[in-house]
């Protein structure tokens, strides 16, 4: 049986645990998993949020507001420039020195 939770309880969700559930909802989207013990009403709360398309989309076109991951989000939707899979690879990239082993192999990939 799913947890009630008051809505001004889930708004004050730490922005990791926010998005836990809305990348569970995208989830079940594409998966069609449960999402049972998701706070009560949280995924209709989205739903009807300025800037929401789909699940499928959350951090690939929408998201959250950035901020401190564990203090509390405005509740509202940002879209997104990269999806978050891109701005890691980004960030990989920026950050991470390529094995010498392993160059030939980046090349190949970064040509598709």
């Amino acid at each position: 049986m799913p947890r009630i939770i008051k809505r001004n309880e889930f708004t004050q969700l730490s922005r990791r645990k926010l998005r836990y559930w809305l990348f569970r909802f995208r989830t079940e989207a594409i998966q069609s998993v449960s999402t049972n013990s998701a706070p009560k009403g949280m995924k209709e709360f989205f739903e009807n949020l300025e800037g929401f398309t789909n699940w499928k989309e959350f951090a690939v076109t929408w998201d959250v507001p950035p901020g401190d991951p564990r203090q509390p989000v405005p509740m509202k939707i940002v879209p997104r420039k990269f999806s978050v899979w891109e701005e890691w690879q980004a960030t990989m990239r920026s950050e991470v020195k390529v094995h010498p082993a392993f160059e030939s192999h980046e090349k190949i990939l970064d040509e598709n």
